[in-house]
């Protein structure tokens, strides 16, 4: 019988949030996760793979790996139903160590913080502001802080290279996004103050369960992103939260 996995929300949140759901795979590129548009979800069509493996008898396990972290984000690779089996084949062990998987995650990753930094979605973005305002407010008052500046909030909050990069690269796209808020306002006063409200509920809500300040940029912009996995989708999920991070009190303690 397989050993039972015990995923964390949070660890497949970043594991989706970070690889866009694309395969880790080199070159394969395909996206495992197919869109529904109807009800804002996603069917899910790849596979979860360990670098150490769970089992004993699994390819790269690893006797010192603390059994808590097998199931965790840095143990993870998601990968497409294809290059899955490859990978978790015993036999291909030496052929595909866990260095070389790690290695493989960490590429995909980074590719698919350059290509959200570099898209210009402004079609998706305008989709996606629409999609929140929908959601239904909330009433409740919320802490008075005093507005921090963008590099502040940066300095204040132990964000990883990783994410501070990806803040950084949507900052030069969000007068994009202020475009289409100052254009909606003007047509439908009160709608900027129901998108910060939204925006601001949700985080919250996240506030609540985690304090890690990349588990919270990853949940917000798959918020954001209003059950869209398209990577220009994530990249106007992108752009909207650093719009807000901009103008909002979060990040703020």
């Amino acid at each position: 019988m397989a050993d039972k996995r015990e995923y964390l929300e949070k660890d497949l949140k970043l594991l989706f949030g970070r690889s866009a759901f694309l395969c880790g795979w080199p070159g394969c590129g395909k996206s495992c996760c197919t869109p529904d548009k109807a009800r804002d979800s996603a069917t899910l069509t790849g596979q979860i793979a360990h670098i150490h493996a769970k089992n004993t008898n699994g390819p790269r396990f690893n006797p010192l790996l603390d059994p808590k972290q097998v199931d965790r984000y840095d143990n993870l690779i998601w990968m497409c139903t294809e290059h899955h089996p490859i990978i978790d084949n015993k036999h291909n062990e030496l052929k595909y160590p866990a260095d070389l998987l790690r290695s493989w995650k960490a590429d995909l990753e980074a590719s698919v913080r350059k290509r959200v930094a570099e898209m210009d979605v402004p079609e998706e973005v305008r989709t996606l502001l629409d999609l929140m305002v929908k959601d239904k407010g909330v009433s409740e008052p919320f802490p008075d802080y005093s507005l921090l500046a963008v590099n502040d909030k940066l300095k204040k909050n132990s964000f990883s290279p990783e994410t501070q990069q990806e803040i950084s690269h949507a900052l030069s796209r969000v007068n994009q996004v202020h475009k289409f808020v100052v254009g909606i306002e003007a047509l439908s006063a009160g709608w900027a103050d129901s998108l910060v409200q939204v925006f601001r509920a949700e985080y919250q809500r996240l506030r609540e369960q985690s304090s890690n300040p990349d588990e919270l940029y990853v949940e917000l912009r798959l918020f954001a992103a209003r059950g869209r996995q398209e990577i220009k989708f994530l990249a106007a999920a992108s752009q909207v939260v650093v719009y807000l991070f901009e103008r909002c009190e979060v990040f703020e303690k």
